[in-house]
């Protein structure tokens, strides 16, 4: 599993550009990521700086602590 500050680091990088990613702005420093091409959903808090994979590749829900 990739940690929820590694998971930022990746998702933050691609949210200009959203080469991999489609992204949607929730308000309050929230966005909502979801990959091209799959199922995997995620959620990104920018002022924590983390982020967590809330459904996998197959649209099923992820372990997150």
């Amino acid at each position: 599993m990739t940690k929820t500050t590694e998971l930022y680091r990746i998702l933050s990088a691609d949210s200009k550009t959203e080469k991999n990613f489609y992204f949607a702005d929730r308000g309050e420093g929230m966005l909502q990521g979801l990959e091209k091409g799959t199922k995997r959903f995620f959620l990104v808090d920018k002022k924590s700086k983390k982020a967590w994979e809330l459904l996998d590749k197959n649209g099923g829900f992820s372990y997150w602590d």
